[in-house]
């Protein structure tokens, strides 16, 4: 997402909305207060290098998600930052890898 413009956003999820019911999609997000500047969640050279170059262009907010998804006829499952997902999902592997809250990854389902 956060290499789409608002307009790339919407022509891709206006497309993905005309799927079947049952549809599953996964994606991820920046986190607009990276975008927009408000946290840097420590990574300010990235900031510098993917934002100011206009690399990552778009964010979301965590909270609004849902309600984005629901608005294209999806239902939020799950929302990871990537720090949790590595908790759930990488930790018990036994692997030690650094993870961020600055990225999430969303699994939904078409209703």
């Amino acid at each position: 997402m956060q290499y789409l413009t608002k307009e790339g956003i919407d022509s891709t999820f206006s497309f993905l909305s005309k799927v079947k019911s049952g549809s599953l999609i996964a994606f991820t997000y920046i986190h607009q207060d990276f975008i927009d500047g408000i946290n840097l969640f420590g990574w300010e050279s990235g900031y510098k290098r993917f934002v100011k170059n206009k690399i990552f262009i778009n964010g979301m907010r965590p909270e609004n998600v849902g309600n984005f998804l629901s608005g294209y006829g999806y239902r939020l499952i799950e929302d990871l930052d990537y720090s949790r997902m590595a908790d759930s999902y990488i930790r018990p592997t036994g692997r030690k890898l650094t993870a961020s809250k600055l990225e999430h990854m969303v699994f939904a389902e078409k209703i």
